[in-house]
């Protein structure tokens, strides 16, 4: 297609990216919803805002997303749940792996990655 991408500025945040976006000519790039969940906040943001949202017709990298923790919480039950419920929510179901020990036990927090 003859387009080259130019990044002109790098920013902290979504919203910021916003922000940018709708008060000068710049387009940002954001992560869509996994399909079937409900609108999220950046979806609603961008209707406050007053932006498009737009599919992008091209093939993007995959996008990393990283958790870290202290050594102490690695053995909390509630902070090994929280982090198999933020990989719940940040992959589709079909790249979920089995998790180790049985659906409810104490080792079983969610996929993994």
């Amino acid at each position: 297609r003859g387009l080259r991408r130019r990044v002109t500025v790098v920013l902290p945040g979504h919203l910021a990216a916003m922000t940018l976006a709708a008060r000068s000519d710049v387009v940002c790039l954001l992560p869509a919803a996994l399909p079937g969940t409900a609108p999220s906040p950046l979806t609603e943001a961008a209707a406050v805002l007053g932006l498009r949202l737009l599919h992008i017709p091209l093939p993007l990298p995959p996008l990393t997303i990283g958790m870290a923790w202290h050594p102490r919480h690695a053995a909390d039950g509630a902070h090994h749940w929280l982090r198999g419920a933020v990989r719940r929510t940040l992959t589709a179901p079909e790249e979920w792996e089995e998790p180790e020990g049985r659906v409810g036990s104490p080792g079983s927090a969610g996929p993994a990655r």
